[in-house]
């Protein structure tokens, strides 16, 4: 897969295309054989009746969601793997969150869009989380602190506050 100016210079016969990396990629996307997620909850999940999960949502094995927790959409919760990942009760979690393996966050805490939380990460109770902040676990946050918009965390926070 060539473009024209590319194409002249070639001894052997090839694809002449406009964008080769864009055909590339479509033609690569032909033989992706990657499971897809199927909707609904794996059988060891456990959701209660109240969490909201966006339509369409695949909650995979070793979940664990309680009571008044809501999902945004395009948030990836891991399954745990030692542990199960955890969400306590009115947990509220923004559009495009990763939350990885076996963390645990603690009841009505609240996480701003596109943050990201390390495996074995645990969140105290209380805690806010600012848009595109990160977590880098293992590590633990004390209740009631608040980590702003775009702050790296790399070491547990053991006292509440800011």
């Amino acid at each position: 897969m060539l473009r024209v100016p590319m194409a002249a210079r070639c001894p052997v016969d090839c694809l002449v295309v406009p964008d080769s990396y864009l055909c590339f990629a479509r033609l690569s996307a032909l033989f992706d054989e990657t499971p897809r997620a199927v909707p609904g909850i794996h059988p060891s999940a456990v959701i209660d009746v109240s969490a909201r999960v966006p339509p369409g949502a695949s909650t995979g094995p070793h979940c664990s969601l309680e009571q008044g927790v809501e999902i945004g959409a395009g948030t990836c919760i891991d399954r745990g793997t030692l542990a199960d990942t955890l969400l306590g009760r009115g947990v509220k979690i923004d559009n495009q969150v990763q939350i990885a393996h076996n963390a645990q966050i603690g009841d009505y805490t609240a996480i701003a869009g596109c943050a990201g939380i390390g495996g074995s990460v645990r969140v105290g109770k209380y805690c806010r989380m600012g848009g595109g902040a990160a977590l880098v676990g293992p590590l633990e946050i004390a209740d009631h602190v608040t980590i702003t918009a775009m702050s790296l965390i790399n070491r547990s926070v053991p006292e509440p506050g800011s």
